[in-house]
């Protein structure tokens, strides 16, 4: 695959999921968000939490391809973002998702 790859990273508005927070916090239409999500070329990686006190070499983490059942566990903001510039640019788009929300 060729195209674009972004980082996302931030706090608790980049690390909110599709889901939303729940029972409070919803995306605007999310469900029906849910189930149209069905782009195979957006790919989404979440970097695993890892605290360290010294420079690391690697991450844990996993691509995730989006779909109805994937996306619902992908950052809102750094999804949205993705699905404008693939609609727009017609390529594949990945996004490393590297957040970690504040207390």
């Amino acid at each position: 695959m060729i195209g674009e790859v972004w980082l996302a990273s931030g706090q608790s508005n980049m690390e909110m999921p599709v889901t939303g927070y729940l029972p409070n916090e919803n995306v605007d239409n999310d469900l029906e968000e849910i189930v149209a999500a069905d782009y195979p070329e957006i790919r989404m990686f979440t970097v695993k939490r890892n605290f360290a006190s010294v420079k690391q070499k690697g991450m844990m983490g996993s691509w995730e391809v989006c779909s109805p059942e994937s996306v619902g566990q992908f950052s809102a903001s750094a999804y949205f973002f993705a699905r404008k510039l693939h609609l727009d640019l017609k390529i594949p788009i990945g996004i490393i998702h590297s957040s970690w929300g504040g207390p």
